[in-house]
């Protein structure tokens, strides 16, 4: 019997190892904005992970980069609540 990488029993792990790769990468995008690495990155997750891992990756990214921005704007929010609030005690 031989060993394949494509060939994954409990698709649950791919899952998560897919999601860690994601987490990754786009950490990793944040922080150089590096296309090629990003690029590469995605390839070889596509060989280890079996056709549409690219997609799925780029998927759970895209997830990651709505919730980043989200959480940004309530925390703007509720800073400005606070401010607002603060203000108008001194006064």
């Amino acid at each position: 019997m031989t060993y394949s990488r494509r060939t994954i029993e409990n698709q649950s792990d791919r899952v998560t190892l897919e999601q860690a790769e994601a987490r990754e990468l786009f950490r990793n995008w944040e922080y150089s904005k590096n296309r090629d690495l990003i690029r590469a990155r995605l390839e070889r997750a596509e060989r280890i992970y079996g056709s549409g891992a690219r997609d799925r990756i780029r998927s759970y990214m895209a997830l990651m980069r709505r919730l980043t921005n989200r959480s940004v704007l309530k925390l703007f929010i509720y800073l400005h609540q606070i401010i607002r609030k603060w203000t108008n005690e001194r006064n």
